[in-house]
């Protein structure tokens, strides 16, 4: 039988998934939980095709499946919330997320992380093209921020910031331009196309500053909308494209 390219066996599938080992999903397709259609697969050794996947209707152990890679998803993430996959450094930004998420196969990366003690728009995906397009120092994602300080903007922050000159602390190469907006006498918005370490946290202490909070509000086109800390949602098909070309 010819299978459509990209088909995968069943127990493979739901292994790279993160719902269990592969012998672990042999025995559980084997008991009837996995069904297209209506209609029980019951030979792990099956193969489904991505097609099949998209059009019809695909449950596991009586619930949608989730979808197959390339994912990516937005997260509102909240305070006190470390981006990582471990809890070693205290609570996840994937302990929003279903567990077996942390088990899929590519793995789900976050795409530009937030401190601990910052929140906002994180990107998540198993797309390392995108990923990398992300990430990368030399990328021109724009990352906008609502950065609330400890003392008075001094009214050198606008010159200083978008001069394309400042010299953070051990680094030779100056920061891009990077806009800045007044809002308070203590709160502005700043966008950024690069994401150095602690960026903006450093580009303020360089002023006898301190940021004491932080928000990401946006990376490129995407915005957090309606969604609540600790509330995420998938990308659909235009947003993915839209990102990774954009």
């Amino acid at each position: 039988m010819k299978h459509e390219k990209g088909a995968v066996r069943l127990d493979k599938l739901l292994s790279n998934l993160g719902y269990g080992t592969r012998r672990e999903m042999q025995t559980v397709i084997k008991m009837g939980a996995f069904e297209v259609n209506g209609e029980e697969m019951r030979d792990p050794s099956s193969k489904i095709g991505p097609s099949q996947l998209r059009d019809s209707e695909v449950l596991y152990d009586g619930e949608p499946l989730d979808p197959i890679s390339p994912i990516t998803l937005i997260m509102n993430k909240p305070e006190h919330y470390v981006s990582s996959h471990t809890d070693k450094d205290g609570p996840s930004v994937f302990d929003f997320l279903p567990y077996r998420f942390r088990m899929r196969s590519p793995k789900i990366s976050i795409a530009g992380r937030l401190d601990m003690d910052s929140t906002g728009l994180l990107v998540f995906t198993d797309d390392g093209e995108l990923l990398h397009r992300l990430t990368h120092p030399k990328s021109h994602a724009r990352k906008i921020y609502l950065v609330q300080v400890r003392d008075r903007l001094s009214g050198k922050e606008e010159d200083m910031f978008t001069s394309g000159n400042m010299l953070l602390s051990g680094e030779d190469k100056p920061l891009k331009p990077v806009e800045f907006e007044k809002l308070s006498d203590n709160l502005c918005r700043l966008i950024l196309t690069e994401g150095r370490y602690h960026q903006i946290k450093r580009m303020f202490e360089h002023l006898d500053n301190e940021v004491v909070k932080l928000h990401r509000e946006k990376v490129s086109f995407l915005e957090l909308g309606s969604l609540k800390p600790g509330e995420w949602r998938y990308l659909d098909e235009k947003e993915y494209e839209d990102l990774k070309n954009g």
